[in-house]
């Protein structure tokens, strides 16, 4: 006998109060809705952090950095010229 079938079983014997509920409400389910929540809140957050984080870069580090990349195919061709 299936866990449930015993469970209705024992609750009809004992003429337990029951009511009558979806087997499968995301409305009903806690774990869903705080799930839900939760989902949310963090893109949220990790939108804020990645915003606040971009706003914290300095400028000279992002022309370094762009200068930087001008330089890499030249090195990267001159190091094909090499083998």
């Amino acid at each position: 006998m299936l866990a449930s079938q015993a469970t209705k079983s024992w609750l009809l014997e004992n003429r337990a109060n029951t009511m009558d509920w979806p087997t499968c409400s995301p409305d009903l389910n806690s774990m869903e809705n705080l799930s839900s929540i939760l989902a949310r809140w963090t893109i949220y957050e990790l939108k804020s952090t990645i915003i606040d984080a971009w706003e914290d870069v300095e400028s000279d580090f992002l022309k370094n950095l762009m200068n930087s990349m001008l330089n890499r195919p030249l090195k990267w061709f001159l190091t094909l010229e090499g083998r």
